[in-house]
């Protein structure tokens, strides 16, 4: 028994679930009902993206997610996979996929959702609703955040399909 593997293995399923989970949640459910909710949801979403701290857990999520599979991936092959297998493309397919969605989760929903909280903050240090140059901002902030959730959705379900029938794949 690889007591270093099964470590590895369980941060990464776990941290996984949480990344792709908390992503379909928002980008699914979440956004959309507030969105259709309107003004009133201003107050709860106001909440949330200040005090909650979700978007750090989940970049955490991310992160571990990503350092314990590229752990495994350098242990199990010593560098790169070898492609003329189902296990190593596959393998190395659904980190490619992976690896995009920490890069693009990073550089839209967690620069997004900084922005929208700074703008939250400055407003309520000014003891002031945002104005309405910054409530534009933000309405333009959530909807790249809509946009690039269900792009990020489709990008971890193909790291999940590559990950978890790389054994299926043998040739």
């Amino acid at each position: 028994m690889n007591t270093l593997m099964i470590g590895l293995r369980l941060i990464h399923i776990f941290s996984a679930v949480v990344w792709a989970g908390g992503n379909f949640t928002m980008s699914t459910f979440v956004g959309p009902t507030a969105k259709a909710v309107g003004p009133d949801a201003a107050k709860f979403m106001q909440r949330f993206v200040l005090h909650s701290r979700f978007s750090n857990y989940i970049g955490i999520a991310a992160i571990l997610t990503a350092l314990s599979g590229l752990a495994m991936y350098g242990y199990l092959f010593k560098g790169i996979a070898p492609l003329d297998t189902g296990v190593g493309l596959s393998l190395t397919i659904g980190g490619i996929f992976g690896l995009s969605a920490l890069g693009m989760g990073f550089a839209t929903q967690k620069r997004s959702s900084d922005r929208i909280a700074a703008i939250l903050n400055a407003a309520m240090a000014a003891s002031a609703p945002p104005n309405p140059e910054q409530m534009q901002e933000m309405a333009a902030l959530q909807e790249k955040m809509a946009r690039s959730g269900a792009t990020l959705n489709i990008l971890l379900g193909l790291a999940l399909i590559g990950m978890t029938l790389s054994e299926y794949f043998a040739f």
